[in-house]
């Protein structure tokens, strides 16, 4: 272990030192993780200054070359910390203003006016905290903001973090007279930012480079983060594997079940129809928010001779025609994540009324004027129409068609096997009518 780790224990999980915990994890780093209280959101629960303080005295301080400190603290600890902070090679410190003003006023005017910040080599701060530091300043460009504060801290580096403008969160780094701005959609936490810039900080690496990463963990953390209300969300650091190991999943299903319907082609080929055949399979909630987040395969599956064959591997974005379909599909029921268009016919219809589908259709000739006008807006239109007609998302919908369009059957199911198995059931039944006539 290289890091120490001081800071508030929080239950809501949306910041403090269960975030900093899970930085740690995600990078593989050695750290010790020390609570310097008990909070629930703003409420202190509990002071554990008086038990830390006895805990630091004993604990032998060689064996770390970082400190990662959040400044929720009674004056006493910060005291004792900064008569030790030459032992650390590495120092950041995440301002906790808000709640240093409600629980430990004192602590601010130690943290802000009798020099504490010079001894950090980065200190990152939330813009909603400027006005228990300096309400003159809060009129300002951020740029004049960063300065100001990075002069009346004296610290090495200066991060403030989430400064609204046009709709985007700004974060501001200054560093001896040099200034960047980046800005992204999502609102950063600032444990998350403190930990991953103390832990992956060393010689040699640009400390704006480690922002952009961290903001880019903050995103998805956040994006696929497990969502309390409005505002507040516990960031999911690994949703970045996750995203990874589920991309993967979804191309390897769908290769799987693509590869039964060419192995079983005598049973499929004649349900393709004249645009060719396709198979679409999305990713899972919460990771699935858009069209490119459906995989299916370039080009579709063709008919060759008497085969049928994809013509690519799968790959995500392939399909807009399913993407649409699945992405209202999914609106009813999140776990509908995959689809098929097989070619329309009433003897295809029996069949699968024969083996018990559900089943829902929609007329496109009802398609309403300000909905054709609207590039792409037909299919999820349609498939609505489908699913309100019998109040759940059916294994079957199908459409007769209209001018210029051919009539379709798509076949719907959990993933890309349930579907194709569903398919082959259906091509059987049509193999043994014809056999029996």
């Amino acid at each position: 272990m290289d890091t120490l780790i001081l800071n508030r224990y929080d239950l809501t999980l949306t910041e403090g030192l269960t975030v900093d915990l899970d930085v740690c994890k995600f990078l593989k780093s050695g750290c010790l993780g020390i609570p310097t209280a008990v909070t629930d959101g703003d409420i202190l629960l509990s002071d554990l200054s008086t038990d830390l303080l006895k805990y630091l005295s004993k604990l032998s301080l060689s064996g770390f070359t970082k400190l990662r400190l959040a400044s929720f603290a009674s004056v006493e600890l910060l005291k004792y910390l900064g008569n030790i902070i030459n032992c650390f090679k590495l120092k950041v410190v995440t301002l906790d203003l808000r709640l240093n003003s409600k629980h430990f006023s004192d602590s601010i005017t130690y943290i802000i006016d009798d020099g504490f910040l010079k001894y950090f080599d980065i200190v990152v701060m939330d813009f909603n905290d400027l006005s228990y530091v300096a309400k003159d300043l809060s009129s300002g460009s951020l740029s004049k903001i960063a300065e100001a504060l990075y002069n009346r801290f004296g610290c090495g580096n200066l991060l403030l973090i989430n400064y609204i403008r046009d709709s985007l969160y700004y974060n501001a780094l200054y560093s001896n007279g040099e200034y960047v701005e980046l800005g992204m959609s999502f609102r950063c936490s600032k444990d998350l930012i403190g930990a991953y810039l103390t832990l992956k900080s060393n010689p040699g690496i640009k400390l704006v480079d480690l922002l952009r990463d961290a903001l880019n963990l903050c995103k998805y953390s956040f994006e696929f983060g497990l969502r309390l209300n409005h505002e507040l969300v516990i960031p999911n650091v690994y949703s970045t594997i996750e995203l990874d190991a589920e991309r993967y999943k979804v191309v390897s299903e769908l290769s799987e079940a693509v590869k039964l319907l060419e192995d079983n082609s005598d049973l499929v080929i004649n349900l393709t129809p004249k645009v060719q055949m396709n198979v679409a399979y999305a990713l899972p909630k919460p990771f699935f928010t858009g069209l490119n987040d459906v995989a299916a395969i370039p080009g579709r599956i063709i008919r060759i001779n008497d085969r049928v064959k994809a013509v690519d591997a799968p790959k995500f974005g392939a399909s807009k025609h399913l993407a649409r379909a699945l992405m209202k599909i999914m609106e009813f029921n999140p776990n509908m994540r995959s689809i098929a268009n097989i070619r329309y016919g009433n003897d295809v219809l029996e069949v699968v009324k024969e083996l018990g589908y559900t089943c829902s259709y929609y007329d496109r000739r009802e398609e309403p004027p300000e909905v054709k006008l609207v590039e792409g807006a037909s299919i999820p239109w349609g498939v609505e129409q489908a699913i309100k007609r019998i109040g759940y998302v059916p294994d079957v919908i199908y459409h007769t068609g209209d001018y210029g369009k051919e009539a379709m059957i798509a076949v719907i199911g959990r993933n890309p096997l349930d579907v194709v198995n569903k398919i082959l059931r259906i091509g059987i039944k049509l193999r043994d009518r014809i056999k029996d006539r």
